[in-house]
């Protein structure tokens, strides 16, 4: 592809996606339900996360190691990994337990806990009701699906049960319920790691390769369920976080498995997960060079369930199978003291 073409599809699928966001802000707060006509500038990560990690106030994107030519690869503090669904009472009054660094430096609750979950059931909301408007919008500009009317059922059902998770933990949350959730690891680690993350993942497979969720289910009455998983750089430490739900009980073997590993291999694997199965990572620019050069991260970034070139493969790819998927141990572990700023 030219240059120049580069740039009209980068200026093509920035015009679309700016119309897309618009089109899929509510008139209403998700979390209060109170009419809205503007949205705060919500952050999926923490801000004080991203201010921790960025140089000259800019971090570097998911984009970055994916090989993604047209959208930008870094982004400033106040504007990366934002979504607007909700209001600005909501956003500065329920998150301030766990947005707060003096409360994870002492300790977790549940209801921090249920406050992250929240705010990852927002974020995939965001991006369902995103992809909703855009896929639309590029079937009315472009044409550019045969079957668009399963592709849009699909969207609706996950947003479906995006927002029942999200009201679930949301309950929990505002009730102070207690004993809910189970923490298969949470650590303070005594210097600053080059990453911020947060989210909601959906395994496939835990440690040993056993079945977690059948990710290629799509029928109605298939629940999925998720682990939680933060990693918040601070002032002079890191907090690192990994829990579930207690009702999600297909993450049991995980947490048994955590159990009998040392404290290496836990930050090993769960930096793993991060570029396996998430785009919602944020990068210092410190380790710039590694992003670039490291193939062994660009293509698990790459990777879907072990699928190569983001799932895109054909049948003679298949038939002739010789692809090696990325472990936990051929990739940089940003988590590790070797990587502190």
């Amino acid at each position: 592809m030219k240059n120049i073409d580069k740039v009209e599809l980068r200026k093509m699928s920035q015009k679309y996606m700016r119309q897309a966001q618009s089109e899929a802000k509510s008139d209403h707060c998700l979390l209060c339900g109170k009419p809205m006509t503007s949205f705060c500038n919500s952050h999926s990560v923490p801000k004080f996360a991203l201010k921790s990690i960025a140089e000259n106030g800019e971090v570097v994107l998911a984009s970055k190691l994916m090989g993604n030519e047209i959208s930008d690869n870094k982004s400033g503090v106040n504007k990366s990994g934002t979504f607007h669904l909700i209001c600005d009472n909501c956003d500065n009054s329920f998150f301030q337990d766990y947005e707060s660094q003096e409360k994870l430096a002492v300790g977790i609750t549940d209801k921090m806990l249920a406050e992250i979950a929240v705010k990852n059931f927002l974020l995939q909301l965001n991006k369902r009701y995103t992809e909703r408007h855009l896929y639309r919008i590029l079937q009315r500009e472009l044409h550019m699906f045969e079957n668009v009317e399963e592709l849009y059922d699909t969207v609706e059902l996950d947003i479906e049960d995006y927002f029942d998770d999200m009201e679930f933990h949301k309950n929990i949350a505002l009730n102070g319920i207690e004993g809910g959730y189970q923490v298969i690891h949470y650590e303070l680690l005594p210097y600053r790691i080059p990453i911020a993350f947060q989210s909601a993942i959906a395994l496939d497979k835990d440690m040993k390769g056993y079945q977690v969720n059948d990710l290629h289910d799509f029928s109605p009455e298939t629940r999925i369920q998720y682990l939680h998983l933060a990693v918040f750089s601070m002032k002079d430490t890191s907090a690192v976080i990994a829990f579930y739900h207690k009702r999600d009980k297909k993450y049991q073997r995980l947490r048994h498995q955590f159990n009998s590993i040392n404290k290496e291999t836990k930050l090993m694997y769960l930096n793993y997960l991060i570029f396996a199965y998430s785009e919602n990572y944020f990068i210092s620019k410190k380790i710039l060079n590694t992003l670039e050069t490291d193939e062994a991260l660009k293509k698990l970034s790459r990777e879907i369930n072990g699928i190569p070139n983001l799932g895109q493969v054909n049948l003679l790819d298949i038939q002739n199978w010789n692809y090696a998927p990325v472990s936990m141990n051929d990739i940089p572990n940003f988590l590790s003291r070797e990587w502190a700023m």
